[in-house]
């Protein structure tokens, strides 16, 4: 309506004064750094702290964690770290859960190493859609480190912040957001609600992915019921409108309330993942030869029960999932219930089954070792991958993204194949291996993932 448009139009004629008077925003100091805002509502540049030489006391740490909490997103620029000091750093926050591919250029273990050069890092990270991270967990990531060694022209990963996202729309979409669940159908399965309370600052957040991969559907609340009495309605909802709307909601706010981010070699961040939302844009991947080689170094930290995104009603993820198998199992016959029930009891596996599978894919994704590339071991991977059935998508895949010849190399064949779709935020991977005369050489493709 037009009053919606012109309340919409009042709320970004602020923002932008907002903005504006960030920058006129006195700094802020403290024992051990000072902050100067980057934006109005969030984000703080940290000036005078080195990380690679700073000790990591508790009272250091206890300053980060409350001004992470205050202004979700921390930027530390002209850093120099290791892998090492950079994983020290981020323990020091909370628990590290690196369930990412280890590319064979990380620095270390805990690192996932992202680039827009395959050598030198996991391609088409975090292309797919607007997102958290971690969000195929019941807990998703608490925090985010990402430090930057190279960046390339245009590569900027852009972050809205969540309250506002939800406090900028109409009443009708507001409750009607909050009555949504995203079932995501990966790694544990979870239900989150689309709506819920920040775990540390007490304000309204949200808990989604915009990437078709990783939504499996969305559910809704009934509507008449009050709110600590719901039941999930009996309908189920495709995932694509709702993701799209999201979408748009967001790059409609984006230049008013949200970063662009454009990395400078040396930048540093810790990200309230569970406050803000981020995207990688398509210069992320723009040719090396053209805009430089960008290279980033991320982990990803979880926090304890408390981060489980939870109602102000008290349901959590688990609990909505228990609740609607009951429903189903004790007479529940509705149709929408029912399919969605089976799909709540295909995903709580016995843990046996679940960790034997894991092992499998883990196995079936690990890249040959190039001391290893035997031609024994390259004919167990294409059985393990299927790659007769495979063989011609490989080609496609190779023509059209590597160039890389598919063929004989020296005595050994050398297929592409699918190496079986790695559940969660870990990419589906294409492993190809080339033989030559001067070794081997293993190369990594990652699909648009998180």
């Amino acid at each position: 309506s037009s009053r919606l448009q012109a309340k919409r139009r009042t709320h970004l004629s602020m923002a932008a004064a907002e903005q504006r008077a960030a920058t006129q925003t006195p700094n802020m100091k403290n024992a051990f750094y000072t902050l100067r805002p980057l934006t109005k509502r969030f984000g703080a540049e940290v000036l005078g702290c080195d990380l690679k030489s700073i000790e990591y006391t508790p009272a250091f740490i206890a300053r980060v964690k409350e001004d992470i909490k205050e202004h979700r997103f921390l930027l530390f620029r002209k850093q120099d770290l290791s892998g090492q000091r950079q994983v020290d750093f981020s323990a020091k926050l909370g628990r590290i859960e690196s369930t990412f591919y280890k590319h064979p250029r990380s620095p270390h273990p805990d690192i996932f190493r992202v680039s827009n050069d395959e050598s030198e890092g996991c391609r088409n990270v975090g292309r797919t859609g607007w997102h958290l991270d971690g969000t195929f967990m019941e807990t998703p990531f608490m925090f985010q480190t990402m430090y930057f060694p190279s960046v390339a022209e245009g590569g900027e990963t852009w972050f809205v912040p969540l309250k506002e996202l939800y406090e900028l729309q109409d009443p009708a979409t507001r409750d009607r957001w909050d009555r949504m669940w995203m079932i995501t159908g990966k790694r544990q399965a979870p239900m989150h609600p689309l709506v819920y309370k920040h775990p540390f600052r007490g304000d309204t957040t949200m808990c989604f992915h915009c990437g078709e991969p990783f939504v499996s559907a969305f559910a809704v609340d009934g509507a008449t019921s009050p709110t600590a009495k719901r039941q999930l309605q009996r309908e189920i909802l495709d995932p694509g409108p709702i993701q799209k709307e999201l979408t748009t909601a967001i790059e409609a706010i984006l230049d008013e309330f949200g970063i662009r981010m454009k990395w400078e070699a040396g930048d540093m961040t810790i990200n309230d993942n569970l406050g803000l939302a981020h995207y990688a844009t398509p210069g992320t991947q723009s040719n090396r030869a053209q805009v430089g080689l960008r290279i980033l170094h991320r982990t990803t930290i979880m926090g304890g029960k408390e981060t489980i995104p939870m109602k102000e009603d008290g349901r959590t993820t688990k609990t909505l999932i228990d609740d609607i198998a009951h429903d189903h199992h004790n007479g529940g016959d509705d149709d929408d219930t029912a399919k969605l029930s089976g799909m709540m009891d295909a995903m709580k596996r016995k843990p046996e089954e679940d960790d034997e599978e894991e092992e499998e894919k883990e196995e079936r994704s690990r890249v040959i070792p190039l001391d290893f590339a035997t031609p024994e071991r390259l004919a167990e991977k294409r059985t393990a991958g299927d790659s007769k059935e495979y063989t011609a998508h490989a080609r496609k895949q190779d023509s059209r993204h590597h160039g890389i010849p598919v063929g004989n190399a020296g005595s050994i064949e050398v297929k592409l194949c699918e190496l079986g779709a790695v559940e969660g935020d870990r990419p589906h991977a294409v492993v190809g291996f080339v033989v030559g005369a001067f070794g081997a050489l293993s190369c990594f493709r990652q699909h648009p993932a998180r």
